[in-house]
């Protein structure tokens, strides 16, 4: 079930919404504005996010920009409501950086739509990583360098990804082997050596993009 957070501080605006995108489907949990900072630091990141721009004693736009500045949180999509419904607020708010835009009052079943909508691009944009001149497919299981196939192995289509999901971030021995093994095989970790040495051998001059954390892990490394 896709997770819809509605940052508003006014109950009633959030029971309107909580109310009707429950009714079709999502799973609705509120913040209010105050409470941002600590949780794009501390929570995992919804699937999409609804700011009300009418928030008491902070401005909404640094409320936006709080979400904004997460790397994790960075790329759900954001719609904004706000009374302000001009043309000029309107453009102010997507110039910002939001998804969509909605006026006070509004229409609660074209709010779900949007939010359809926006969900449903978001998981084709989900679906694919690109990195310098990686491009990860994870739907269809390939991933592609230089816009030519990688013939990798199941498993070396898993490192990979789990290093490119986490660019300049040292991944752990013992994640590695946790993640891709589910620690049901035995001397993985020796295992993981030998797949590295191939998955590099494949990747030709790319593969120095993979870094070795001495007594820790490996890090790729964006180029």
């Amino acid at each position: 079930m896709e997770r819809i957070l509605v940052i508003a501080d006014e109950t009633d605006t959030f029971d309107l919404i909580e109310y009707n995108l429950s009714e079709v489907g999502y799973s609705v949990n509120r913040a209010l504005s105050t409470d941002m900072l600590a949780l794009v630091n501390e929570e995992a990141p919804p699937d999409l996010s609804v700011l009300d721009l009418d928030v008491s004693g902070v401005d909404g736009f640094r409320v936006f920009d709080t979400i904004k500045s997460n790397s994790l949180w960075r790329m759900i999509p954001v719609i904004m409501l706000s009374s302000h419904s001009q043309l000029e607020d309107r453009l102010e708010g997507l110039s910002r950086g939001a998804d969509d835009y909605l006026g006070k009052p509004f229409s609660v079943r074209e709010l779900a739509l949007r939010v359809q909508g926006l969900l449903r691009r978001s998981a084709i944009v989900r679906s694919q990583l690109r990195n310098g001149p990686f491009l990860l497919d994870r739907e269809g299981l390939r991933c592609y360098l230089r816009g030519k196939p990688l013939e990798l192995t199941a498993t070396e289509f898993k490192i990979l990804s789990l290093l490119l999901e986490h660019p300049e971030r040292t991944i752990e021995r013992k994640q590695l082997v946790e993640r891709v093994w589910d620690q049901q095989e035995e001397n993985a970790s020796r295992s993981l050596d030998t797949h590295m040495k191939r998955l590099r051998l494949k990747l030709g001059h790319h593969a120095k993009s993979i870094r070795t954390v001495r007594n820790k892990g490996y890090r790729f490394v964006s180029s």
